[in-house]
């Protein structure tokens, strides 16, 4: 008591008038949780506890199973919304994607002149976290194909790491990659290589669907995705967030690190996800004999980590693996094991033993 007067004597008026009402505060809050307590346990008493409302996280497969697995009969489901356009037209000239990609590789072209070999690793640093494990584990092989479950928040952190690579947020994306599982090389797939090498490398990007279009066509592709706030949230803010990526960058290392970490880092995931569109439908064998353009090409697997194994993936496109034969390397499937090796992965999907029949086309 004696020590506690002498502590309160040595406070200044200013600091005693704060302490008093941090104790005043104190004990409204206490009485403010325990008055919340009491309510609610009243209004349980007298209303039952409803259903929790379902996970995110389950699919209806009913109505994505002709997206995932394209050689179903379109009548397996009533269930896609039918004011969705199948096969939408890309009319709309999007110049100022044209400008953002020459802004972007105009910087990849300026950083030689901003060079430290520092700089130079945290480029293949972030791009083998947000396009290695971003884009090809979590928007790819999660989030679009639900190969393998997980905790919400490695699934979050995933699609987080994805949108710094400025792919679009992972509704678009998932549903454009939907849309071109259901319509591989056809009439509909937003960059049918039958159109060309460069549409399918990139020029795809500069024709767009109108703002109704787009709308239909994810709601019709990416329901699942649509209906949880984080995933919307970063179809907002993915460019923002690139932009405070950027300027964190430029607080660690300078100029260097900007240019490198952003402008050579997104030229190198965009080409090399771009590959697997062009190149992965050009050249290459053939393990499966489907009617799709798709091979397997063993440079694009090696600069996408495992992605060029096109012709293995349209083949079983829900599969967690994407190397098949013991000499395909596979570094995002690796990637999910070592996931599943600790825990935070489970249920892979993976191709049954009697449907591995290669034939080497």
């Amino acid at each position: 008591m004696f020590v506690a007067r002498g502590l309160w004597s040595t406070l200044s008026l200013f600091d005693q008038k704060y302490v008093v009402q941090f104790c005043c505060e104190l004990a409204y809050y206490e009485w403010w949780k325990r008055l919340k307590v009491l309510t609610a346990l009243e209004l349980s008493a007298r209303h039952p506890r409803r259903t929790p409302p379902p996970d995110h996280r389950a699919v209806d497969w009913a109505q994505l199973a002709p997206l995932l697995y394209p050689k179903r009969s379109m009548s397996d489901t009533t269930t896609l919304l039918n004011s969705a356009p199948a096969i939408p037209v890309r009319d709309h000239f999007a110049p100022m994607k044209i400008v953002f990609l020459l802004v972007i590789h105009m910087g990849a072209v300026a950083a030689l002149w901003h060079s430290t070999w520092t700089a130079v690793g945290v480029c293949f640093l972030m791009h083998a976290l947000c396009g290695g494990v971003g884009i090809c584990v979590g928007y790819h092989r999660l989030l679009t194909h639900r190969s393998f479950k997980c905790p919400r928040a490695v699934e979050y952190s995933l699609a987080l790491i994805g949108s710094l690579s400025m792919e679009c947020g992972p509704i678009v994306w998932v549903a454009h990659h939907r849309q071109h599982h259901q319509y591989p090389d056809q009439r509909g797939d937003p960059h049918s290589a039958r159109q060309g090498f460069w549409w399918s490398h990139v020029l795809w990007m500069f024709w767009t669907p109108s703002a109704e279009s787009r709308g239909e066509i994810t709601h019709r592709y990416a329901p699942d995705l649509l209906r949880v706030p984080f995933y919307r949230f970063l179809g907002r803010m993915y460019a923002w967030l690139s932009v405070l990526a950027a300027g964190l960058l430029y607080v660690l290392g300078g100029w260097s690190f900007v240019m490198w970490g952003m402008f050579v880092r997104l030229v190198l995931t965009y080409h090399t996800t771009w590959l697997v569109n062009s190149a992965g439908h050009a050249f290459g064998y053939k393990n499966f004999p489907i009617n799709d353009l798709p091979t397997n090409c063993w440079w694009v697997a090696l600069l996408t980590g495992g992605e060029g194994w096109h012709n293995n993936h349209h083949a079983f496109p829900t599969s967690a693996r994407h190397g098949m034969r013991f000499w395909e390397i596979d570094s995002a499937y690796a990637f999910i094991r070592s996931l599943r090796a600790v825990g935070l992965a489970w249920d892979l999907q993976t191709p049954p033993a009697n449907k591995l029949r290669f034939s080497l086309c």
